[in-house]
């Protein structure tokens, strides 16, 4: 392989290198959970958070109301057991039973309400686990297919990695600097193909003698209108 060859397999190598660090990032990121799947979590806790305010509301007015209804039956017995006969008296066991009556009729009110309450959040965390479950199944699904592929492009970076010293270690110094700073000023492709005259990498059309300079890889040859160093396969 000549000078030319050498740096064209460099760059190639690089490219192939750049490409594979990029997939892998990619890659890693989704190995982690998706702000969807986040989201979907969250909405699970936020409705489970509802259901248990109500479902612990719900028990609250049912033993609420099992006390008051128990002192409305006391109160009962007292008013029309037929013990008390202080006019006075009997009428605070009135207003006291009225004031129970009515207590317990407002709190059976918002039992049923919570009751309504409850079986709603009941069928929409249903719906946010379901919703969750898929989520969670498709993401596993994906991240056994990404960790096998980062376990790929970590195994291809190491072989590249090493082709790469290799490269720079066999290419003259002076090569390499050229190539580094043309791989700088040029988008990481300091070696143009030249396909018949025509450079691959502008476009820009050579004169004959210089195409034929190139296909014999005499020295390094730069394309007139881009400056990157030419190579014929």
């Amino acid at each position: 392989m000549n000078r030319v060859g050498q740096l064209y397999r460099l760059q190639t190598v690089e490219l192939e290198i750049a490409e594979a660090e990029r997939r892998l990032k990619e890659v890693k990121a989704g190995l982690e959970e998706s702000e969807r799947l986040r989201r979907a979590r969250q909405a699970v806790e936020k409705v489970e958070a509802q259901w248990r305010h109500w479902q612990t509301e719900l028990q609250d007015l049912e033993l609420e109301i099992e006390g008051l209804a128990e002192k409305i039956e006391a109160t009962r017995e007292k008013l029309y057991g037929g013990r008390i006969k202080n006019p006075k008296e009997l009428a605070s066991l009135e207003e006291e039973l009225g004031y129970l009556e009515r207590r317990k009729e407002r709190q059976e009110d918002r039992m049923l309400e919570a009751m309504i309450a409850l079986e709603e959040k009941e069928g929409e965390l249903a719906e946010r686990r379901g919703e969750l479950a898929r989520l969670e199944a498709d993401w596993l699904r994906d991240r056994e297919r990404l960790t096998a592929e980062q376990r790929e492009l970590e195994t291809k970076l190491i072989r590249l990695r090493g082709e790469q010293a290799k490269l720079r270690r066999m290419i003259a110094a002076d090569d390499l600097i050229l190539y580094d700073n043309l791989c700088r000023r040029k988008g990481g492709r300091a070696v143009a193909l030249l396909n018949g005259r025509v450079c691959q990498g502008c476009g820009v059309t050579l004169p004959s003698g210089k195409a034929q300079q190139v296909r014999r890889g005499e020295g390094l040859n730069f394309c007139d209108g881009c400056g990157r160093i030419l190579y014929a396969k």
